[in-house]
């Protein structure tokens, strides 16, 4: 049903929501963009930091298939 899959859904994002608190203590910043999450950005790159993946591509879309949006503001 519709409201099984928006409960879901809101389980992806608080999943989504600790992934990037994850990122953000062990890299001292949110990442520019989700799929920073799936693989390294040359800023994580030029700093040496061994990179293991928070997150897989499936996890930067909601449960209907559309991405997520993300924002990073200053």
């Amino acid at each position: 049903s519709d409201a099984a899959k928006a409960e879901l859904n809101v389980m992806k994002m608080e999943q989504l929501k600790q992934t990037l608190s994850t990122y953000r203590l062990k890299f001292n910043s949110y990442p520019q963009k989700l799929e920073d999450l799936v693989s390294a950005n040359s800023e994580v790159k030029r700093s040496g930091k061994i990179f293991i993946a928070l997150a897989e591509e499936q996890d930067l879309v909601d449960i209907w298939n559309n991405p997520y949006l993300y924002k990073l503001e200053n």
